[in-house]
């Protein structure tokens, strides 16, 4: 589809999605804010709407305030809101000619509602700033909306800004909780024993006790201590992040089990929200608390559901048995609480700068998260690190949990639109081009995917290539906010262009080439990398996923640009073996000692190897692996190798590094030209263990 095409197809879909705009303009020469006295609360709303909106009127409207029993003048427009805690609705619009009334069943929505109305009066007349806040997502027209979900949070950097996620109408986990996730450790004296769990008779650290009185007295005093008598927030009271499960004599009375901490964990929950029945308690149902106890829970406990386990980025089928087990697993716990939420997730955790198409996706399953009567969604993205599109990500979603059939292609187009007047068109196509690409693979995504997996996926390298080449022609031609947000955008995709070219290795489009019998990094990556260390410094863009920083990234390559390295490459004809994907120990390219996805062939057995006709001369064999326990990863048990022309069996000289990795030599004897050697490599014994070698290195006089 052509660019025009697209761009005129988008807009044809945002119109045609609205009311007319008869009905919906809000134009007029005098807006006059009408104050309430017989309504609860109304001045202090009536007060905020007056002065935001007379503070961005330089030379549009005049901006008045009158009381409720004031006549209104040929041509003024009356603006009235009440925040009604009983209102059934979360909130309703009535509009009658030259008047209009908000009402909000929350101050939080009340916020919302405001920023809305003042962005809706400024897209409508000239001469009121609301440059800087998000386009409406509502028509001012006269109805009444529940919002899909209660609790709403896009964990991605913008919704980290608080006042912005007030502005988009969301929770946040800095604000509204006094507790979050597995934080116990943090607020507790845990090297008191009586805190601590009970394996088996033996106490440990690595978990609690939640029978224990001790644990109890302080996370209530905790609790007293930061947030009074009558806290009015969150608490999620959840066991460290393991499989371990106290039976001492008090939990197993609970009726814990050996795989269940569910039991003590509710009671203590329990307990907690009589104390301070104005807060909401949650557990999360994780690992060992994921299946619920019979005790009935107080009114203000809920529970926490992750969907990790759940397909990411299509629809779920809902006729398979993953889908039966989660929807069960929601209606148990609907049987206890009225207050079921979801921690979600929507990104690629091991790569948060390769761009990565989620709201189509999004939306398929909040849609059926709704249906399954889910009362909240906490998202989970790239927290407060950047990722490219995060701000187009955070406004959509904000929508879609407020109601989840909003037309996406609109939301795009109008956010675009109004932040990016200059180049909305270009990232419009780029951006619903992936999402187009990504829904018709009707394949989920991995939240820990390596670049190799992407590119099997929905990132078309040809396309990005052709996207980053424009835009970096683009950007000279815009100013301001603009620039710096393409700027940064721009900076953040370069981190992609240098995995696209290591991923080529030494073939002509790489990073690298192969000259006197070293392979080195080509002279205009090295202008790109050194540019590209300034910029992320710039723009502070410092993680490409949620444990690797750019810093140690950049910092291999440098390393590659000062030392070059020697390897005379294998052909695939010459490498034999029974496992089918060995590619990448004969391409050239050494691996990130850093990080496991890149450049590393990992393998989870024995494995035997055949390397036919070595080059003349071969003296030495190296073998690189990775040690990295985190992710199951060791070096071989042992590994040897022995020649197709001899019986003499060759051990390696074992040598670790300073940066993870740990080298196989082997010292061998001239080996006759086309003679071959068998490799064998012998896994670890450790449950899950796996070796990963990056080349099969080899020297010769």
């Amino acid at each position: 589809m052509s660019l025009f095409k697209f761009y005129f197809c988008s807009l044809f879909a945002l119109l045609s999605s609205c009311h007319t705009m008869e009905s919906n303009t809000l134009n007029s020469e005098v807006f006059v804010v009408i104050n309430n006295s017989t309504v609860p609360n109304s001045n202090k709303w009536t007060d905020y709407l007056y002065t935001h909106l007379k503070n961005r009127s330089f030379s549009g409207p005049k901006i008045m305030r009158k009381n409720s029993d004031a006549e209104l003048a040929q041509g003024e427009f009356a603006l009235q809101i009440e925040v009604r805690p009983s209102s059934t609705y979360s909130y309703e619009i009535v509009r009658d000619q030259n008047k209009l009334l908000l009402i909000s069943r929350t101050e939080a929505i009340a916020l919302w509602l405001i920023y809305e109305l003042i962005e809706k009066i400024g897209e409508d007349n000239s001469g009121i700033t609301v440059e800087d806040l998000p386009p409406a997502t509502i028509d001012f027209v006269s109805s009444k909306k529940i919002f899909d979900f209660d609790y709403r949070e896009p964990f991605l950097a913008p919704n980290t800004e608080i006042d912005y996620a007030r502005i988009l109408g969301n929770n946040s986990i800095d604000t509204d909780w006094g507790i979050w996730g597995h934080q116990l450790a943090q607020i507790i004296d845990n090297q008191n024993s009586d805190t601590q769990a009970e394996i088996n008779g033996k106490k440990t650290k690595q978990q609690f006790c939640f029978s224990s009185p001790s644990l109890y007295s302080q996370v209530k005093d905790y609790i007293i201590d930061q947030y009074g008598q009558n806290p009015s927030i969150n608490f999620m009271i959840a066991p460290n992040d393991n499989d371990l499960v106290c039976n001492c004599t008090l939990c197993l009375t609970a009726k814990n089990t050996a795989t269940n901490a569910s039991p003590s964990v509710l009671q203590f929950n329990n307990r907690l929200a009589k104390d301070f029945p104005t807060a909401q308690f949650f557990m999360l149902a994780y690992r060992t608390t994921q299946n619920p106890n019979r005790v009935q829970l107080e009114k203000n406990v809920g529970i926490f559901i992750s969907t990790i386990n759940l397909p990411k980025g299509q629809q779920l089928d809902e006729k398979s048995p993953q889908f039966e087990s989660f929807k069960q697993q929601i209606l148990n716990w609907k049987k206890l609480t009225t207050a079921v939420y979801l921690w979600d997730y929507t990104a690629n955790f091991d790569d948060y700068l390769t761009p990565i198409p989620v709201l189509i996706g999004f939306q398929k399953q909040a849609k059926q998260f709704k249906s399954l009567g889910v009362t909240g969604l906490f998202v989970h993205a790239s927290g407060y690190d950047y990722a490219p599109f995060d701000d187009l990500k955070t406004y959509v979603i904000s929508a879609l949990l407020k109601d989840v059939d909003c037309d996406i292609d609109s939301l795009v187009f109008r956010y675009l639109k109004h932040f990016y007047p200059k180049s909305h068109q270009l990232l419009q196509s780029y951006y619903t081009t992936l999402e187009s690409n990504f829904q018709e693979k009707k394949r989920p995504y991995d939240l820990y995917s390596g670049f190799d997996d992407l590119k099997n996926s929905y990132f078309n390298i040809g396309q990005f290539s052709e996207f980053n080449k424009t835009l970096e022609q683009c950007i000279p031609t815009t100013q301001n906010d603009e620039r710096l947000k393409l700027e940064k955008l721009s900076t953040a995709l370069g981190f992609a262009q240098l995995q696209v070219a290591y991923s080529r290795g030494i073939a002509t489009e790489g990073a690298f080439f192969h000259t006197k019998g070293q392979i080195k990094v080509k002279r205009d990556m090295e202008k790109k990398i050194s540019s590209l260390e300034f910029a992320f410094k710039q723009h502070q863009i410092k993680m490409y996923s949620e444990r690797n920083t750019l810093e140690s990234y950049l910092n291999q390559w440098q390393e590659w640009i000062n030392k070059p390295y020697s390897i005379k490459q294998i052909t695939a004809d010459q490498l034999a073996s029974k496992y089918t994907d060995l590619k990448g120990l004969i391409d050239g390219k050494l691996g990130f000692s850093r990080d496991f996805l890149l450049g590393w062939t990992i393998v989870p057995m024995d494995l035997q190897l055949q390397v036919r006709s070595l080059p003349v001369g071969t003296n030495q064999v190296k073998m690189r692996f990775l040690n990295d326990p985190a992710h199951h990863i060791y070096p071989p048990k042992e590994v040897w190798i022995t020649c197709s022309d001899s019986l003499q069996k060759w051990y390696a000289t074992v040598s670790k590094n300073k940066d993870s990795t740990v080298e196989y030599t082997f010292n061998t004897k001239d080996i006759d030209r086309d003679a071959s050697i068998d490799i064998k490599i012998l896994n670890q014994l450790e449950t899950k263990s796996q070796w990963a070698c990056d080349e099969i290195q080899i020297f010769s006089n």
